[in-house]
């Protein structure tokens, strides 16, 4: 896990470095009325506790952006525990959201699950973003989400 934290970590700063050289002002109406208010959790158990499975049948993202954003992604995992197992950073660079997922029970059981992320953003200043989504197995989604 550590090794997969300082990989994120090292992946993390050099989107930090590209984007930086490549950013400008935000325009007069790209405006926020207070801070963006980040929240997250895991859907328990393997892909259909409480949601209808048939959602994420195809590309398992799911998204929905009026006054927040709110996305719903899958993530493997090891089966065991079926909750609460996940660290999620997430950061916001211009109009680029990256979030990066750590299993925190990898090894304990030998099996595999596909778990449901919720992901929600309030307060964002623009109407479109890129969604950028690494896991333990690389890059999850590269996916555009619009109001």
């Amino acid at each position: 896990m550590k090794v997969f934290v300082q990989i994120a970590t090292v992946v993390l700063a050099a989107f930090i470095l590209i984007n930086v050289s490549s950013c400008s002002e935000e325009s007069s109406t790209g405006h926020s009325t207070g801070a963006v208010i980040f929240s997250e959790y895991q859907v328990p158990g393997c892909n259909n506790s409480g949601l209808d499975k048939t959602l994420y049948n195809d590309t398992c993202f799911v998204y929905r952006f009026d006054e927040k954003l709110s996305i719903d992604c899958c993530v493997n995992a090891n089966c065991c525990p079926d909750s609460n197992r996940f660290d999620i950073l997430q950061q916001i660079y211009g109009d680029t959201i990256v979030v990066t997922v750590a299993d925190t029970a990898a090894h304990l059981c030998k099996c595999m699950c596909n778990y449901i992320v919720r992901l929600e953003w309030e307060n964002l200043p623009k109407n479109a973003y890129t969604f950028i989504c690494y896991a333990e197995d690389g890059l999850k989604y590269s996916e555009s989400v619009h109001q």
